[in-house]
């Protein structure tokens, strides 16, 4: 699944942006205002980014737009074969390469970050393992898989990743090594650790699938890069990304660890936080928060 992207100049425009955004509130007609909203909602203006949402998951989407969207898996495919692909073939002679990042080049220090966390999350999975049966629910193409054979190299990796038919079908092709899912009924089966990286945000009843990750979780559940707030309750943006559009939902801390408990999930560890993209008119904004989640024994 896909994470908007984060970049130093963008921060430094929206500030801009939002001065001039607060001056035209305070002098416009309150009437103006409220048309110019309605308008920049139903038109999206803007090619990429996220807004409110006042319609929740009832909000209607053009016609392939989510995330079987032809731009959006292209780009994937894109970044797989100039970052990843490489990647992969140079660390069969030299183990100690360094994790590479995306395409964004303002994106770097969160990428190190998130692989730093993920690292974190193999140790504790895999000790005292020699192997580790993971599950990368909406994974993309198995960028996950190639950080994990980097940072784990003692340890036998089985790698599942479960997404979208049509990035299945390109998963197959470009990684092959991994095991690829369609549907949840790769949830059937046992797993060491299973990670939700920058996913549940997409899923409506995600507390539903968080049940079902933690009764498939032999060990810990990841949940990475959500975005969160931390004070309001829950709700629904309108994320436009690479040519794609798709509803997320920015979920409210609380509810997220109250469902994880309710599922039989402790934190075995929480992540800082870090900065996350604005939503445009939302009644709160959002944080990415990660945490790895210990499956308690003997929870049903």
């Amino acid at each position: 699944m896909p994470r908007p992207l984060l970049a130093a100049g963008y921060f430094g425009h929206h500030e801009n942006h939002m001065t001039s955004k607060q001056f035209l509130l305070r002098v416009l007609p309150p009437f103006v205002v409220d048309i110019l909203r309605g308008a920049n909602r139903m038109l999206g203006r803007s090619s990429e980014g996220l807004s409110f949402a006042p319609d929740g998951w009832q909000t209607g989407l053009p016609p392939g737009a989510g995330h079987e969207s032809a731009a959006l898996i292209a780009s994937d495919v894109r970044e797989w074969q100039s970052v990843w692909a490489p990647f992969l073939e140079q660390l069969e002679t030299r183990p100690s390469l360094p994790i590479p990042v995306g395409e964004a080049p303002c994106q770097h220090k969160d990428d190190q970050i998130t692989w730093m966390n993920y690292a974190h999350a193999l140790a504790q999975a895999s000790r005292d393992r020699k192997a580790l049966r993971i599950l990368d629910y909406g994974g993309g193409l198995g960028a996950y898989h190639a950080v994990g054979k980097a940072l784990a190299p003692a340890v036998r990796l089985e790698y599942h990743c479960k997404e979208s038919a049509e990035m299945v079908r390109a998963g197959r092709r470009l990684n092959p090594e991994a095991i690829w899912h369609t549907d949840d009924s790769c949830l059937d089966h046992p797993y060491d650790l299973i990670v939700f990286g920058s996913v549940l945000q997409y899923i409506q009843d995600w507390p539903a699938l968080l049940r079902r990750a933690a009764a498939a979780a032999r060990g810990f559940v990841y949940v990475a890069e959500t975005p969160v707030v931390m004070q309001g309750a829950s709700y629904v943006a309108i994320q436009r990304l690479r040519g794609a559009a798709m509803l997320s939902q920015q979920i409210s801390k609380a509810e997220l660890l109250a469902a994880a408990s309710e599922a039989g999930l402790v934190p075995a560890r929480e992540f800082p936080v870090s900065a996350h993209q604005h939503v445009a008119d939302a009644p709160e904004q959002p944080v990415y928060y990660s945490c790895l989640f210990r499956r308690i024994t003997g929870a049903a």
